[in-house]
């Protein structure tokens, strides 16, 4: 009798540890397809990719709901997350930690069926993401990926190649979270330029400029009283700045140092 006791217990325990593994999760389809993957950061918000713009009639799953009703709150065009608000999902939101360092070789995991898979391993940060290889070919963008102790540790967003993916680290989705509202009502500065990365090097790159103050090859390394290293920098700095105020863009031209006050306008 104890020993069915014990059995009926451990197959609850089991039951309650899968709910609570896939808390957070989304997944996305079309024609009952899979396309997409996506994590709710609280429970009727959750973030995705641009990949389910190219698809009509979607339906989403969740916690064993399936939901038809949503609409887009915001698109990111740098980082192409997706921020959907879906109705009735009532979800548990995925967990962001304060903190998660990786380091190079460390295992990653998704959660599939209430059970976490090793999909590939960690290799390096890259201009503020980070990359990790897998050989692994069903992975879908928006897939949630956990560290070795079961962390959030990002969301994947593309490749680099066929086994060299990208994902956005937790705390960059830690930051949409919170400030969201902001970034819908405020929007950023437009400085009518077009930025890129400097890959080996800190600091982003003029491409384009139509700002009579800023000149293609510049080399932008702050904003305001942000330092800027990579282009998600850029991003984050221009939607924490008053984009009503003059803003202060700190650049390396001709190897000098040079600080010019622009108005970044609305």
């Amino acid at each position: 009798m104890k020993k069915l006791i014990f059995s009926f217990f451990l197959i609850l325990q089991m039951i309650a540890i899968a709910a609570a593994s896939d808390a957070g999760q989304l997944h996305i389809l079309c024609k009952d397809k899979k396309i997409a993957s996506g994590v709710f950061l609280s429970p009727d918000l959750a973030v995705t990719t641009d990949t389910i713009l190219l698809y009509h009639n979607i339906r989403f799953e969740a916690a064993g709901k399936t939901l038809y009703n949503y609409r887009i709150e915001f698109i990111d065009p740098v980082t192409k997350l997706v921020f959907l608000r879906l109705k009735g999902a009532d979800a548990r939101p995925v967990v962001i930690p304060d903190d998660n360092i990786l380091i190079e070789t460390e295992p990653l995991f998704i959660l599939s069926g209430g059970k976490r898979v090793n999909v590939g391993f960690f290799t390096r940060k890259l201009n503020g993401y980070g990359a990790f290889f897998s050989e692994n070919t069903s992975l879908y963008e928006g897939t949630a990926l956990y560290d070795i102790e079961g962390h959030l540790a990002g969301v994947l967003i593309g490749n680099l190649d066929q086994h060299l993916f990208l994902f956005i680290y937790a705390d960059m989705l830690a930051f949409y979270r919170d400030h969201l509202k902001m970034i819908i009502q405020k929007g950023r500065p437009v400085l009518n330029i077009v930025v890129t990365e400097l890959w080996e090097y800190s600091g982003i790159q003029v491409k384009e400029s139509r700002n009579s103050l800023v000149k293609k090859g510049d080399i932008i390394v702050g904003v305001g009283s942000f330092e800027i290293n990579n282009v998600l920098d850029f991003n984050r700095a221009l939607y924490l700045v008053n984009a009503e105020k003059k803003l202060l863009l700190k650049m390396i031209r001709d190897g000098h140092l040079k600080v010019i006050t622009i108005d970044g306008g609305k």
